[in-house]
């Protein structure tokens, strides 16, 4: 595995909602040798993220490398090789669905004006389901998953460097600096977690939706369309910061102000969840508060007592439920991608 791989594959993993529906992938053959799929695939709730991260000197060398991977996979893809990937959660299998939206993207280094999106190669690519294709540098996906970026965040980037143009590194890296503080300051306008966090209750946190995002992934497959890793795979970071900031408000409630226990209804940008708090030894009272929450939402996962001596949990209901009241639907990644493929072949 290259260098650059393993350190997205790690910052991924220990920072991103989507880590389990992360993979590399198992090479294919063609003629007399073998060739990757891509480095890695990002399979995110109707839509497949494909990762291209070569490197060079020559950045225009090597943008033209991942690109030239790109189709060629696709030709193989259509013509019957299956992509197969792996990470510690489980296996795919999948084969090639036209109806499935398809991104690429491709990862390279260097201060050369060569980030850009590719409209050209969106248009050439199109008939296999491509809608989105850009280069971005290697510094800016590392940080935008090390802030708790997804699979949505890395389409929003290339959205905005659609509309932007052609740009440089710093300019890029502003973007997403941008992007953070604008999701950070809309969870958490007085910055009190955020940006403060004196007791280590956010980053606590951000610990325990990890791993219960491992935990649920462990028992799905990527193409369950329910449950909490859904919704987690299909999260913007704006998302993530509000579940873990209403989290901490929560558990500071309890723990230090003696409230409880507690219930919030928290609306995302595209789903609801339900969080509860409330001390391990709450008794009936909280057991009745709990099945009332499970009949309306349809299913919970709790997480065992942390450090702070208190019961968490987080509700979904059986299938994503929307903001709009429906109980099914468009994932938030391909509503954006669906009002971005008309842009696609327009340009």
């Amino acid at each position: 595995m290259k260098s650059n791989q393993e350190r997205l594959i790690r910052t991924i993993s220990e920072h991103s909602m989507g880590a389990p529906y992360v993979f590399q992938t198992k090479e294919y053959k063609k003629g007399s040798s073998t060739r990757e799929p891509a480095d890695l695939v990002w399979v995110c709730n109707g839509c497949i993220i494909l990762m291209y991260m070569k490197q060079g000197r020559n950045v225009s060398k090597a943008i033209k490398g991942n690109l030239d991977q790109a189709a060629g996979w696709l030709r193989a893809w259509q013509g019957g090789q299956p992509l197969i990937g792996h990470n510690e959660n489980g296996h795919i299998n999948l084969s090639f669905n036209p109806s499935r939206h398809l991104v690429i993207v491709s990862v390279v280094r260097g201060d050369e004006r060569a980030y850009r999106y590719h409209y050209d190669e969106v248009r050439r690519l199109f008939k296999y389901g491509v809608v989105l294709c850009a280069t971005i540098p290697e510094d800016a996906l590392i940080y935008l998953t090390h802030c708790g970026g997804g699979a949505v965040d890395i389409v929003n980037l290339m959205i905005l460097l659609a509309e932007q143009g052609a740009s440089s590194v710093d300019s890029i890296m502003e973007i997403v600096h941008r992007y953070h503080e604008r999701s950070a300051m809309s969870a958490d306008p007085g910055n009190r977690w955020v940006n403060g966090d004196e007791y280590g209750i956010l980053k606590s946190m951000k610990l325990v939706f990890l791993s219960m995002r491992s935990a649920e992934a462990a028992r799905r497959s990527v193409d369950d369309n329910n449950g909490v890793t859904w919704m987690f795979n299909d999260m913007t970071m704006t998302d993530y910061f509000a579940l873990v900031t209403c989290l901490a408000n929560m558990i500071w409630s309890v723990k230090f102000e003696r409230s409880g226990p507690l219930i919030a209804d928290v609306p995302l940008e595209h789903y609801r969840a339900v969080l509860g708090v409330w001390r391990t030894k709450a008794g009936e009272e909280v057991s009745s508060l709990v099945d009332a929450v499970k009949n309306i939402m349809g299913s919970g996962d709790s997480v065992p007592p942390n450090t702070f001596g208190l019961m968490l949990d987080l509700f979904l209901p059986p299938s994503p439920w929307l903001l709009s009241g429906e109980v099914s639907g468009p994932s938030l990644i391909e509503t954006i991608l669906n009002d971005w493929k008309s842009v696609a072949v327009s340009q």
